[in-house]
């Protein structure tokens, strides 16, 4: 164990002491366990930073002070600059933390349950109260239109707390730790025991009584606690367990609860040099930073001063010739309501998308006429124009209490979004047809991976051509936040957005003001005059708009890349624009024209966190950026994919990336029973995986080619990820890794990403990539870099249509997906059963039976039952042949062992043996055969005697009862239940046999070499000793026998190594139908790790 963690409970602030061994150095993988170390750490030090100081002591293996750092160094130097830690010498002056004296209330109001509301009272409730609004066409103006907004909300609000269940007051708050009588026992007897120590005076002898005593019941405290604690988590896998076979809600709850840790909001914030302590300071320290981010700070020039007179004209011209061009029905109105998400934040009034999803048709028709006469008078109510801010903090190793450090994130009025989903549903054409073809961030049909296979496509160009390839990745410092809005509302006309449509733009960026939600309170408001919000339907639409200008400047200027002649100099994700070129000098006038466009519309380039990659060449070139040098490295990372200019492919280190997040994903899924002994069902965690392991570990491969070395790393991550979940050792077999949870290697879902993209460039026939697609495909041969190519490569391999087919006439969506999906499976199903055959190890398993997509019965029959689980994972050991018996050791050991079986020394111990034929085990093994046999005689009579004339075939009902023919699938998991119980009663029965005789051969050998040092004493003195006296006078603590005749002596402890911590009450007499209990303690005492 690497890692033991102290949690102190010290005010104001519990202390985290976390001590470490890390890896040396030296091995082939020693490095690779270097990262899983500190990957391990840095999910510890995620979940607790929030609520603990942290501290870390240790052996780290590597140095933060060399000159010259090794690859150990950088990785650990690395790990202290993600998370902001520093090293004693660099300990600072200053206090980094302030306790706040005031309790902790929330003034808001707690958030209405939908899942406990009566839907139907709701809606009759809203509708009754509907009817007493008199919304009449007169009524539009800001006043009126106002006051209607928040009697409606009102309502809305009102009906659904009277709808909600009460709550009873909870009179004492729950305690984080519970007390079961049993422990409330044990800890009485304790006080009792150390009462009786005190007043013998607290004596330190070894040998008095009460301090025997007062020690033995404190170890029986301690032990009921962590019996009580394993019995809690047991309960908690099996509520997760039954929760993913019905109520999917519950089960993303229970699992979401295993990562929560205390509160995720820092207890200081510093604020131009004031550290702010107490929640009511910190509020009001947000609203002043927020409002100064709000406020523009530019000196006006001509330009600008022409953009605001410009804005006044229009507004002039379109208020004096108003009509009204946006009007909305009721179907339109019902169907954008339907698309709102449920569970997100409640706005200012307290309402939230399922207030409008079960209101009803009364509240539709009252909502259509509301936002036709809002759209008519192009007045935005007052309620519409607050906005509730909360700051998110970034959590990229930056200080938290820099408020720079976090993101501000707006919810805007639910009714709100709706017109602005309406209102931007009516110019969605306007702003298609002008939107730059490499803009492909928040469109329509469009994946932003789209700009990163652009960039691949650069790189392979370039490699393929031996050209300069310059990219220039830049950074805008708070771009959404300090937008222009007389100059967002100029371009808006500009590309068509007239009349009515512009007035209601200009009214959604007119006088906003925003309140920041804090600690459970409110600041005060504060206005917002530049930057669009980050949370509103129009804000991502509204900054292409303001950006766009800027690409068609480049690209009409032709600066920048071209492959063949498609202009590719400016792939771009809303704000993260990257201009590529092969020239430096062209390069050097895209920046400035960058430069001058953002001094124009009043907006800051970062030349610091802007950097600079240059491919192909050796030679140095500088690049200026507000007249600062920009930093150039060999790697930067766009769009989460890290590009790096010296390895063939520019991808050399996104697998390693990618298997570290996967891998704190994992660590953070252990609370929730994602290990393999006393953990989850390998179905439940094969879920997991599928959701919160596979897109972390694949995000953004399917953009990029990878070598084969990239593929085997990440292919060997996962496999071993799938044996630790099944509690297998690495040597299990492949293949059947893979068939018993009916999932592929992850190249397959590799694969499948880059055709599910491929799919979707083909079906966008005026995107760049279609273009690009056909110029690579009939320009490039197979040596090539090419995305295109490879996907060329991987289309022949599953045999699917060809590339030029495809993009002539592409499929469905849907039927791409599907048949990508059922090929691929296809595939991998046969490769890997062709692999199993080959396997003597497997030669138990019904390999036809298994199949890509289908788990085998020994996982799913299983069930939620956290003891049958880890029955079935000693079953499923035997059945893969990785059950380590006496034939196995005698095969691995160079036949130097022998294979006899140690307990009954009659014939080599395989399989068959130890399960049907070991006569030591005969009294265990009967009562489950009785029970089999009365199984399988209810299927067939006289089956059973044609089944057991052949041991082999006795075997293979037991492994696997779904192999033979002759079994009907009715009786799978009753048969599966019986040999589960059968192989775990005999694998217990067995390590208990060995683990006393070897303990015996233990003593006996420390017995003699005692005596022969004794009898060499005696000798030198000339006195002569007996081995029969010595024996007698010294009584050796041995056993008596090594292995009994009969039956074997039950266990009474733990057994090591493969064998589980389980203390066992055999069944003597006959097995039931259902999952016998075979053990009266199932856990240990402390939590499982990962393998």
């Amino acid at each position: 164990m690497r890692i033991n963690v102290i949690k102190v409970d010290v005010k104001p602030k519990p202390l985290l002491i976390i001590g470490v061994y890390m890896p040396c150095r030296g091995g082939i993988d020693a490095d690779r366990d270097y990262r899983e170390i500190t990957d391990e750490l840095s999910e510890i030090i995620l979940k607790y930073k929030s609520s603990c100081d942290i501290v870390i002591a240790g052996d780290t293996n590597a140095s933060t002070a060399r000159d010259k750092p090794n690859s150990r160094d950088k990785l650990f130097l690395d790990f202290i600059k993600e998370h902001n830690f520093y090293t004693p010498n660099g300990l600072g002056q200053e206090n980094t933390y302030f306790h706040p004296s005031e309790p902790i209330i929330s003034n808001l109001p707690p958030r209405v349950k939908w899942e406990k509301i009566n839907k139907e009272k709701y809606q009759n409730m809203v509708s009754n109260k509907l009817l007493e609004i008199n919304l009449e066409p007169e009524k539009s103006t800001y006043s009126e239109l106002s006051n209607v907004t928040s009697e409606l909300c009102a309502i809305l609000d009102t009906a659904a707390r009277a709808c909600a269940p009460t709550q009873k007051s909870k009179s004492k708050p729950k305690s984080s730790r519970s007390w079961s009588p049993a422990i409330n026992k044990a800890c009485k007897v304790s006080k009792q025991k150390f009462w009786e120590w005190k007043c013998d005076g607290r004596p330190l002898n070894l040998n008095c009584m009460s301090l025997i005593n007062m020690k033995e019941a404190k170890k029986r405290l301690r032990s009921t606690q962590r019996q009580h604690e394993a019995m809690l988590r047991k309960s908690k896998y099996e509520k997760i367990m039954k929760a993913h076979e019905g109520d999917q809600q519950t089960f993303y709850r229970l699992i979401a609860n295993q990562r929560k840790d205390g509160s995720v909001q820092t207890t200081c914030l510093k604020v131009e040099e004031n550290l702010l302590s107490t929640p009511n300071d910190i509020r009001n320290g947000w609203a002043d930073y927020f409002e100064e981010l709000a406020t523009p700070h530019y000196n006006k020039n001509s330009y600008q001063n022409q953009v605001e007179l410009d804005c006044l004209f229009l507004e002039d011209i379109f208020r004096s010739e108003q009509k009204s061009q946006i009007i909305v029905s009721e179907e339109l109105v019902s169907e954008v309501i339907c698309q709102l998400k449920n569970g997100k934040a409640a706005d200012s009034a307290g309402i939230c998308s399922e207030h409008l999803k079960y209101g009803g048709k009364t509240l539709v028709v009252m909502l259509t006429k509301l936002i036709n006469l809002i759209f008519q008078s192009c007045t935005l109510p007052e309620l519409f124009e607050m906005g509730l801010v909360s700051p998110v903090f970034k959590n990229k190793g930056k200080p938290a209490t820099d408020p720079n450090s976090y993101r501000k994130i707006t919810v805007t009025s639910v009714i709100n979004k709706v017109m602005e989903k309406l209102h931007l549903n009516d110019n969605s054409t306007i702003i298609n047809k002008i939107q730059n073809y490499l803009q492909r961030g928040f469109t329509a049909g469009i994946s932003p991976i789209f700009a990163a296979i652009i960039i691949t496509e650069l790189f392979a160009e370039a490699k393929d051509n031996k050209l300069l390839l310059i990219l220039a990745l830049l950074d805008a410092q708070k771009a959404f936040d300090k937008l222009w809005h007389s100059s967002l509302l100029r371009k808006s006309y500009q590309i068509g957005i007239e009349g009515d449509k512009w007035l209601m733009l200009k009214a959604w960026y007119n006088e906003l003001v925003s309140q920041v939600k804090w600690s459970g309170g409110l600041s005060r408001p504060f206005p917002e005059k530049q930057g669009v919000r980050q949370g509103g339907v129009w804000s991502p639409t509204a900054y292409k708009i303001f950006i766009n200008p800027l690409l068609d400047l480049l690209q009409k200027n032709g600066l920048g890349c071209y492959i063949g002649s498609i202009y590719c100099g400016t792939p771009t994700v809303a704000d993260d624009i990257c201009l590529a070129s092969n020239c430096p000098y062209e390069l050097q006038a895209m920046l400035d024209l960058q430069e001058n466009y953002a001094l124009q519309e009043n907006y800051t380039l970062s030349e610091t966190k802007s950097t600079v990659l240059v491919t192909g060449n050796q030679d140095t070139h500088e690049f200026l950026l507000n007249g600062s040098l920009i930093q150039q490295s060999e790697t930067a990372t766009h769009l989460g994919i890290t590009r790096d200019s010296k390895s063939r492919f520019d991808s050399s280190t996104v697998v390693q990336e990618r298997i570290s997040t996967a891998r704190r994903a994992t660590y953070a899924m252990m609370g929730a029973g994602l290990h393999g002994i006393n953990g989850l069902n390998p179905c439940v965690s094969l879920h997991l995986i599928r959701i919160y392991i596979i897109p972390r570990l694949t995000y953004g491969l399917e953009a990029i080619r990878l070598a084969a070395k990239d593929l085997t790393t990440i292919n060997q991550y996962y496999k071993r990820l799938l044996k630790q979940i099944q509690h297998l050792p690495d040597k299990a077999a492949d293949s059947a890794c893979y068939l018993l949870l009916g999932e592929p290697p992850i190249k397959a879902e590799i694969h499948r990403r880059i055709l599910t993209t491929f799919g979707n460039i083909i079906r966008n026939f005026d995107s760049i990539e279609h273009q690009l697609a056909w110029r690579q495909l009939a320009t490039k041969s197979k040596s090539s870099n090419s995305w295109f190519i490879m996907v060329k490569s991987i289309l022949e391999q599953y045999d699917l249509p060809s590339c030029y087919d495809l993009l002539q006439n592409p499929p469905g969506k849907l039927t791409w997906k599907e048949l990508v999906k059922r090929t691929v499976n296809s595939y991998w199903d046969n490769k890997l059963k062709l692999e199993a055959a080959s396997k003597s190890s497997l030669k138990y398993v019904d390999i036809d039976r298994l199949s890509i997509g289908k788990t085998h019965l020994i996982w799913s029959s299983a069930g939620q039952n956290t003891h049958a689980i880890t029955k079935a994972s000693i079953k499923c050991r035997m059945l893969l042949g990785v059950y380590t018996l006496q034939a196995n050791r005698h095969k691995f050991n160079q036949y130097e062992v022998e294979p006899t079986c140690p307990l009954c020394k009659q014939g080599p111990e395989d399989r068959t043996h130890f399960l049907v034929q070991c006569q030591h085990l005969t009294s265990i093994r009967q009562p489950f055969i009785d029970a089999l046999s009365k199984a399988i005689e209810e299927m067939s009579p006289g089956l059973y005697q044609q089944i057991t004339s052949e041991p082999t075939q006795l075997t293979q009902i037991i492994l696997d009862c779904s192999s033979s023919h002759l079994v009907l699938p009715q009786f799978y998991n009753r048969l599966e239940c019986i040999s589960r119980g059968l192989c775990y009663a005999l694998h217990i029965a067995r390590s208990t046999a060995l683990d006393i005789h070897y303990n015996a051969e233990y003593s006996t050998l420390q017995f003699s070499k005692q005596w022969r040092k004794d009898t060499h004493n005696n000798n030198n003195n000339n006195n002569g000793i007996n081995a029969s006296q010595y024996k007698a006078d010294h009584k050796p603590a041995m056993a008596s026998k090594s292995i009994p005749d009969h039956e074997p002596v039950m266990p009474s402890k733990s057994v090591p190594d493969h064998k589980p911590t389980i203390t066992v009450a055999m069944a003597s007499t006959s097995v039931p139908d259902h999952e016998q209990t075979m053990a009266s303690k199932s856990v240990p005492d402390h939590k499982p790790a990962m393998p």
